[in-house]
């Protein structure tokens, strides 16, 4: 061969392995760089309520408990933990304290920043889907578990359904809540059963046809009974006439409603509206509405709280009946805050029962009401015994230690679980307090008649009339008296 042709060919060569090694040498760069890149782990920290009662049954246990005994305990501390649908080895379920602690460790990132959160334990467990936004206090109870098993079945996100569409998680909460105490144990899991399926596929058409409802309010097709604040309580009631032709509403704390009708839309009973209704006593005690009727909203005075009073505004877009039986409702509804709160604040002064009450005076109280009824009221029984229960066994008062001023006291104690007592006098010994009660000693009272708590202190005391500074929470059953 001619030398100069083989000194191209040999150049060609030259080329074409340089070309080559150059090229796979890069490729192996990709490639090592590649998997040198780890996905980002996260942490999620937040708590796990379960129900109040668990068979242990499906804990693989013999006996039903509390699900605060140990036994469940254990095994919720031992609990299968997934992620988006992959186990956490980094997790540990806290149980020292309820609600009990969830800290997931090592959790890898999600691309759209949502995770699915599911533990469970034998045959039972909760769920809940948890944004960014949350991850570092989420919460996993039977309510979030609704709204995960509604969202996937409907494609609707999870916080859409808990903001809208919070009468649809109720039920399902409620059929989770019963299934955890459930004696037949013939299953793989709660989730499976039918007396949650069959709930699940009501509410998912109920969702499917009203999720395009054009409003900024919540939804809800109302039943005989409902709760619309999502706390598992029923808390607004239908009541039709016994031929079904007619129907009413009931509100437990509102006797009175406000109305107005001949509305397109929640939005065209304005809050500011209802509250001046409420302010102006425009209210009605009895309405009844045809099965026929619509679009109209109804105002009623909802729950107090030491932060503020809530009201509810709820517009009735169409009424389902057939032949004198209720379907259903289809309404929205809203809440309304006003500046009124729960806590009553002032000063009394009781005169002696059996005196002729001095001007200024009352003979009874239970600082929401005054008057000669002694019934479940406080009054004052003499110089020796003070404030207590006209028939001495009423179990109302109970005394704090070192005089604390009002101002000071955050709650008061559970009169399900702490001692009260009938009188002042008997309340003093509780702690250890001998003498007679005297000006700055202080108190709390329950009323078992209302449900209701007071706090007050001694600001003067003879032998015909006692004078106190009071602090009523007129809401039953909250213990609160600060924010």
């Amino acid at each position: 061969m001619n030398r100069g042709i083989k000194a191209r060919i040999s150049v060609l060569i030259l080329i074409f392995c340089t070309f080559f090694a150059s090229g796979c040498g890069k490729k192996n760069s990709v490639a090592d760089d590649s998997q040198n890149v780890q996905q980002k782990l996260i942490n999620l920290d937040g708590y796990i309520a379960i129900p109040q009662n668990v068979n242990e049954k499906l804990l693989a246990r013999v006996l039903g408990a509390q699900s605060t005994d140990s036994m469940v305990k254990d095994s919720f501390s031992r609990a299968k933990i997934l992620v988006n649908g992959n186990e956490v080895s980094g997790s540990e379920v806290i149980t020292s304290a309820y609600p009990w602690e969830v800290q997931l460790h090592g959790v890898p990132e999600s691309g759209n920043q949502v995770y699915r959160v599911e533990i469970s334990s034998g045959k039972v467990g909760l769920k809940a889907v948890v944004e960014d936004k949350d991850k570092g206090s989420f919460y996993m109870d039977v309510r979030t578990t609704a709204a995960f098993l509604l969202a996937d079945v409907s494609n609707i996100a999870a916080r859409d359904i808990i903001s809208t569409f919070t009468s649809a998680i109720t039920p399902v909460a409620n059929k989770i809540e019963e299934l955890f105490k459930s004696a037949d144990t013939g299953f793989e899991n709660i989730f499976q059963l039918p007396l949650l399926q069959d709930e699940i596929e009501r509410q998912r058409q109920f969702l499917a046809q009203n999720r395009t409802v054009n409003t900024k309010n919540k939804i809800s097709y109302l039943t005989l009974e409902n709760d619309l604040d999502g706390d598992g309580v029923n808390d607004f009631f239908v009541r039709p006439t016994t031929d079904g032709t007619r129907i009413r509403f009931e509100c437990p704390l509102s006797t009175y409603s406000s109305m107005l009708d001949n509305i397109a839309s929640l939005e065209g009973y304005s809050d500011a509206q209802l509250l001046q209704d409420f302010n102006s006593n425009n209210l009605l005690a009895t309405r009844t509405f045809a099965v026929n009727s619509s679009n109209f909203a109804l105002g009623y005075f909802f729950k107090r709280s030491i932060k503020s009073d809530l009201y509810l505004k709820i517009f009735v877009r169409r009424i389902d009946s057939s032949e004198g039986t209720l379907k259903g409702i289809l309404s929205e509804y809203s809440f309304v805050t006003a500046t009124g709160t729960s806590l009553v604040k002032g000063s009394k002064t009781f005169s002696l029962l059996g005196s002729a009450a001095a001007s200024g005076t009352v003979i009874s109280s239970d600082f929401l009401s005054d008057g000669s009824e002694t019934d479940q009221k406080l009054v004052y029984l003499n110089r020796n015994l003070g404030l207590g229960s006209s028939d001495g066994k009423s179990l109302m008062l109970l005394a704090f230690s070192g005089k604390p001023a009002l101002s000071g006291i955050e709650s008061v104690p559970d009169h399900n679980r702490y001692p009260y007592f009938p009188t002042m006098q008997r309340a003093m010994l509780e702690i250890s307090q001998e003498r007679k009660f005297e000006v700055g000693d202080t108190f709390a009272a329950f009323f078992p008649k209302t449900g209701h708590y007071a706090i007050f202190s001694i600001t003067a005391v003879n032998e015909l009339t006692i004078s106190v500074d009071y602090m009523a929470n007129s809401s039953p059953g909250e213990l609160q008296f600060k924010l």
